[in-house]
């Protein structure tokens, strides 16, 4: 690569002070973790520090173990075998579904459920998790559809 192909990138020095943007970032960071802890322990008798700590490291764990690697094999596959006007589509789909279906998964086995409690988790959240997979895929068709008739016009 020559010079007259390198785009000029500002690049802070490591000697350099932190900027006002990371101190705002720092400050208001560590004002919703703590608020978040406060929030947790705060609750007489409802937290138990074990469960709380195998669910934080358990999460972790699945997280590094079996999300990420889910994610780049499938990242991979698309990059090498879908092109043209499928690969953004398809990402998005993809992206989307996953957004869903991670912020279903705690309604839809049925954590903080309690009998006591009929309001706590009274929907079937299946069927609206299903709902809106499929909204989201019936946008990315339509999407693709559009997409391939104006390649199909040019």
């Amino acid at each position: 690569m020559g010079d007259e192909d390198r785009r000029d990138v500002a690049v802070r020095d490591e000697s350099d002070p932190p900027g006002p943007i990371f101190w705002v970032g720092l400050i208001v960071g560590w004002a919703i973790i703590a608020y978040g802890l406060r929030g947790a322990l705060g609750d007489s008798g409802s937290v138990r520090p074990f469960e709380w700590a195998v669910w934080i490291v358990g999460g972790n764990v699945i997280h590094d173990l079996i999300v990420v690697p889910a994610i780049a094999v499938i990242g991979v596959v698309i990059a090498r075998f879908v092109h043209g006007p499928w690969r953004a589509p398809l990402q998005a789909g993809i992206i989307a579904s996953a957004i869903v279906v991670a912020f279903a998964w705690i309604p839809i086995r049925g954590y903080g459920r309690r009998p006591d409690d009929p309001s706590a988790l009274p929907l079937d959240y299946v069927t609206a998790t299903l709902t809106v997979l499929a909204a989201i895929w019936v946008g990315i068709a339509v999407w693709l559809t559009a997409s391939l008739l104006r390649d199909r016009a040019r």
